[in-house]
């Protein structure tokens, strides 16, 4: 038997966290305090623990070492996404960015707490990276990196775009970052479709410059045939085309079709693996003259507008796409004889990058006092053979006969 008694407490409070209100989204330690903010609960509300003691959170009689708990007060609500220590702190909404200050030679306390918004681009909730005096952080839609940090001439804090000359580069979203110093200092993330790219970045040198890589492997994608297949009902063979959205693939690239046990498609081969060859014209005449090639393209490719032919190759042998380019060099000796040839290129995936700004540059400007305008265009990009440790693994020299036109 339990006896009961009338000395009990009749008074109780839900604490701020629990599986009812929910628990803190974002962590930081600032000033020897630990803070938390931005529960289920109370999306906009940070606390702060009594300075030098983390596990208190006594608000005390607002003493200058008690802990606090600071609402923001905004027009809408802004659940908070995460903090960052910088030279004030940082505070990532869902909406906004917040600034934690106190006055100039102060430390942070309960009577002197002022949050003031600074930008309102809003933040996706991953892990903001702090680079010496700035904080880099991925805008909420996940397209955009962007750099956060103190304006002396404004006095106040500003987040330009760090992706505004490769706005490409982002493609399906970040969903992952972290930050090298050494022996470079880069700036990893990792998109949505697997793909991983880094942002080579020096402020002090006004360096900022992206790249993407690829790695080995290979990546499945599967569709459905009622949805994903679209019917040509134009054409007698009912041909069609497949719709595989955020695929991740680049022009060059070296994919295996698979029918997976389903009927296959007219003009591809279950489990064939497909590559480039580009030959010189005189080449490519010589091709034309062959029956067995003529045989091929005319009986056993694909029908309609998908075949090669209408699409700028010269045709389909054997898995091999067949490009005619005039830039393929040519040679007269033969191996000693008075053989006539060519340097055929046959490529593999990643057999050459390509890089473009993606933007132009344009300037105008008058002369003549006015009367005279100058207008100057440019463009940076370019193009170079892939190669790892300075050999190249993404090409192959492909020498034969040719016809001298």
């Amino acid at each position: 038997m339990v006896a009961l008694t009338s000395n009990g407490s009749k008074t109780w409070s839900l604490g701020a966290y629990s599986n009812t209100t929910g628990f803190p989204r974002a962590v930081s330690f600032f000033e020897q305090r630990l803070v938390f903010a931005g529960s289920t609960s109370y999306p906009q509300t940070i606390w702060g623990s009594q300075s030098g003691i983390y596990e208190n959170f006594d608000e005390g009689n607002a003493e200058a070492a008690d802990a606090f708990i600071y609402t923001i007060a905004a027009n809408k609500v802004n659940a908070i996404r995460w903090l960052a220590p910088s030279k004030d702190l940082i505070v990532g909404t869902a909406g906004s960015e917040f600034k934690v200050s106190r006055p100039t030679g102060e430390p942070l306390q309960p009577d002197n707490i002022n949050i003031q918004q600074q930008t309102t681009y809003g933040v996706y909730p991953l892990r903001p990276i702090q680079i010496g005096n700035l904080i880099l952080f991925v805008q909420r839609q996940q397209r955009k990196v962007r750099q956060f940090y103190y304006r002396f001439e404004d006095d106040a804090y500003t987040a330009p775009d760090m992706t505004i000359l490769a706005e490409h580069i982002t493609d399906t979203g970040i969903k992952e970052v972290d930050y090298a110093q050494e022996p470079d200092a880069i700036y990893w993330a990792v998109r949505n479709d697997g793909v991983l790219l880094g942002m080579t970045f020096n402020r002090e040198e006004d360096v900022v410059a992206w790249h993407r890589h690829e790695f080995g492997g290979s990546i499945k994608y599967t569709f459905d045939g009622a949805s994903a297949v679209t019917t040509n009902t134009d054409d007698a063979n009912n041909n069609g085309y497949i719709t595989i959205s955020s695929h991740g693939f680049s022009t060059g690239d070296k994919i295996t079709y698979e029918t997976g046990g389903g009927t296959a498609i007219d003009g591809l081969e279950d489990g064939k693996e497909y590559y480039i060859l580009i030959v010189h014209p005189e080449v490519a005449y010589d091709l034309f003259t062959l029956s067995d090639w003529q045989t091929a393209q005319r009986e056993a490719n694909v029908r309609g507008d998908e075949n090669p032919l209408f699409k700028g190759a010269l045709g389909i042998w054997d898995g091999v796409v067949v490009h005619s380019h005039e830039g393929v060099s040519t040679f007269n000796d033969g191996g000693g004889a008075s053989i006539k040839g060519a340097r055929n290129i046959f490529m593999g995936a990643q057999a050459a990058c390509f890089a473009d700004n993606s933007s132009m540059n344009w300037v105008e400007k008058t002369f003549d006092y006015g009367n005279q305008l100058g207008i100057s265009a440019g463009k940076i990009y370019g193009v170079d053979i892939a190669d790892y440790n300075s050999k190249d693994y993404g090409v192959i020299q492909y020498m034969t006969a040719r016809t001298d036109l």
